[in-house]
């Protein structure tokens, strides 16, 4: 979800977007270049290979993961290992395209469960925090790691840890505007009495980037 509202930080022929873990799906990518946005596409591993830098005249694809850390990894299971994954840290990101300074319209992260670990790096690494305050709405796929073999005690830490991430965004002045199910992954756990989805869509705006709310 995209909010046009007008002041909402997303205006037609002057916006920068980040789209991080793309999948094969470019289709948000080529909408919010049709938009008149300058897209940055990223992600990585053995099938994006085949995929061009450019895909379109507004739209990039880079071969790299965000990361907390900036550096390779090697994914290895029982039988073989993956060719070697490409990861980049917001602000290494934000230095190699030049953008340091730039405001951020839209940033979109569906990067499967690491959301959490990378913004909270974000959010300790000032220049990272400089850029996500400027960034006029964020886009998470969210994921609860509170089912398997977690006891009680595990899981209450685990969601301590995530409302001190939210904490941080909302001192930003990120508010929560769209919460949606994840249709696809329609699991929840029961924590305290309280039923938790483990997979959803939200849309954070920015009161704090330019942002006029009637």
């Amino acid at each position: 979800m995209v909010c046009l509202d007008e002041g909402a930080g997303v205006v037609p022929r002057d916006c920068l977007v980040y789209s991080f873990g793309v999948g094969n799906d470019f289709t948000f990518d080529t909408h919010m270049q049709d938009l008149g946005c300058e897209v940055h596409a990223f992600d990585h591993d053995n099938d994006h290979e085949i995929y061009d830098h450019r895909l379109g005249p507004t739209a990039f694809f880079h071969k790299t993961r965000i990361g907390a850390e900036t550096g390779y990894t090697r994914f290895c299971d029982a039988i073989a290992c993956n060719p070697l994954i490409h990861y980049l840290a917001l602000a290494d990101i934000t230095k190699s395209l030049g953008h340091q300074g730039r405001r951020l319209a839209y940033l979109k992260m569906d990067i499967e469960g690491e959301e959490w670990t990378v913004l909270r790096q974000i959010l300790s690494h000032p220049p990272a925090t400089a850029t996500l305050a400027a960034t006029s709405q964020l886009s998470l796929e969210i994921h609860l790691d509170l089912n398997g073999n977690k006891t009680v005690v595990e899981k209450r830490e685990q969601i301590s840890s995530y409302l001190s991430v939210l904490s941080s965004l909302s001192s930003l002045g990120f508010r929560l505007v769209n919460h949606e199910e994840n249709e696809l992954n329609p699991q929840s756990e029961e924590i305290d009495g309280t039923l938790l989805r483990l997979y959803s869509e939200i849309l954070f705006i920015n009161t704090n980037s330019s942002i006029i709310f009637q």
